[in-house]
């Protein structure tokens, strides 16, 4: 990448550069830039001109961890819903299977 290659390691971080890349205010500019043809485009010009405010590089080592670490945390959270999800699920089937063979007249 070109940017990367103009500052160099020392002032950018290159794991922060991809997280402001994937932020919503970059995309929602990449998209409003975005020519839309058969496939749709984006030219490099327009990367080249994007503007992204650039921390210190201690900063920008902070936000990577902090991020880094949070995405972690999303992902336990999801492991976690998805095992609710299941539980929830064979505990339905088993109150339906259950009333099924019982009947009604328990409840």
């Amino acid at each position: 990448m070109y940017v990367v290659k103009s500052f160099g390691n020392r002032y950018l971080n290159r794991d922060f550069l991809i997280i402001a890349f994937q932020s919503p205010l970059i995309q929602n500019k990449f998209i409003e830039a975005t020519r839309t043809l058969a496939q749709p485009t984006l030219n490099v010009s327009l990367i080249e001109k994007c503007i992204i405010p650039l921390p210190p590089s201690e900063e920008q080592h902070r936000i990577v961890v902090k991020v880094d670490e949070l995405m972690g945390l999303c992902e336990a959270l999801e492991k976690g819903l998805t095992l609710s999800r299941e539980s929830i699920g064979k505990v339905l089937k088993s109150v339906v299977n259950g009333v099924g063979r019982n009947g009604f007249d328990r409840f």
